[in-house]
């Protein structure tokens, strides 16, 4: 058994956001060629069985063949559909992306304290963690774990 060859793969690969979505696009759109193609031949195994498929010859299927021929692609399209319902939320969820981006940096979070505040309070003290990165926050140690707790983040 001879070793598989293995393209060169490199870690810098460079793609635009633009780049991506078209690659989700045409991942979900190859995914559903390839349920066509287990639709299709599903079908055929029917008709092999029923005796209709064009240039297969052999004995007649008993009814149990049949029966059992059934029960397969009953299952199969089961699977099918559920993969199809994946699908379909994969496109709706690719399809939903922003276009646009977001400044990149540490995320800033509403610490639930400062919305009281006014605009212009909120903008001249370190206090508040809607304003500044969690690191910063003067209010304390543990006001800025639980607000990190509260969006999911460790706060560093």
């Amino acid at each position: 058994m001879s070793n598989p060859n293995l393209p060169n793969i490199t870690p810098a690969i460079q793609l635009t956001r633009d780049d991506v979505v078209n690659l989700l696009f045409s991942s979900i759109a190859m995914e559903g060629l390839g349920l066509a193609h287990i639709i299709n031949a599903e079908g055929e195994s029917i008709q092999f069985a029923l005796g209709t498929l064009q240039g297969a010859s052999g004995p007649p299927a008993t009814m149990q063949q049949v029966l059992e021929v059934n029960q397969s692609a009953q299952a199969m399209l089961d699977t099918i559909f559920r993969q199809e319902m994946m699908l379909d939320s994969k496109l709706k969820t690719a399809s939903s992306l922003p276009t646009l981006r977001g400044p990149t940096g540490q995320p800033r979070i509403r610490c639930g304290q400062c919305t009281s505040r006014s605009f212009q309070e909120r903008r001249t003290t370190t206090s508040c963690s809607c304003i500044f990165p969690i690191r910063s926050c003067s209010i304390g140690a543990a006001h800025a774990a639980e607000a990190a707790r509260s969006i999911g983040t460790d706060g560093s």
